[in-house]
């Protein structure tokens, strides 16, 4: 064998033994792209908790405002008055009649205290959104006046008084300064209204005397509850 041909042969053999730098670079790209997919795939396994987030705050936006909350209904209010123990009877009426289609007609709760031995009044306590309290009491002057007049007369060209009981620390409110807020009820309802000066007697309240035709007492009672 020739010199050149055994130099060939030499440097045949040392290429063999050298490291295959293009297998390095492949194994290192494979390493990479290997990493690379790691990464993709723990974006992946968090997005699930975005949609999540989202369809809470959409839930909380299509909640319609304000949802069973108690300021969506009309206020109850409460007026009391004093009423005869004959008056009281036939508020009452045989069986409850009476009573019954003043609650229908007006959608308002209507009570009358017990009887008390030897008492001759009883407490009238009418409840509910204010329009229907007032709507109560005109209802309750209809009952009184048919049955003290001639039955072809019309009850609602008739007058009566309803005597309201009031706080007296609200009294003032009702009156207004110098007997200006009486008067514009009275301006507006057609009815004429007087407040007592004294505290009842046992009581902290003082009354309210209105009287006028039914549909007089209906708006007066309203701007009084007012």
């Amino acid at each position: 064998m020739s010199d050149v041909e055994k130099t060939s042969a030499e440097d045949r053999e040392k290429k063999r033994s050298l490291p295959n730098d293009d297998s390095d670079e492949h194994d290192s790209d494979s390493g990479d792209r290997r990493h690379k997919r790691v990464a993709v795939n723990d974006s992946r396994s968090s997005s699930p908790q975005r949609p999540q987030h989202r369809r809470r705050n959409s839930d909380d936006a299509s909640r319609p405002k304000g949802e069973g909350a108690e300021g969506d209904m009309p206020p109850t209010t409460a007026l009391r008055s004093i009423v005869s123990t004959k008056d009281a009877g036939i508020i009452i009426g045989k069986a409850g009649k009476n009573v019954s289609e003043i609650r229908e007609q007006s959608g308002a709760k209507v009570t009358i205290s017990e009887m008390v031995p030897n008492a001759v009044e009883r407490i009238l306590t009418v409840s509910g959104p204010l329009d229907t309290v007032a709507k109560a009491y005109s209802l309750v002057a209809q009952k009184v006046i048919a049955e003290h007049i001639d039955p072809d007369a019309a009850p609602e060209n008739e007058s009566t008084a309803i005597r309201l009981l009031v706080g007296h620390h609200r009294m003032g409110s009702v009156i207004g300064k110098g007997g200006s807020k009486i008067k514009e009820i009275q301006e507006a309802s057609g009815a004429r209204l007087v407040a007592s000066e004294e505290i009842l007697s046992g009581s902290t309240e003082r009354t309210i005397t209105i009287t006028g035709v039914p549909d007089a007492i209906h708006i007066a009672v309203y701007h009084v509850g007012a």
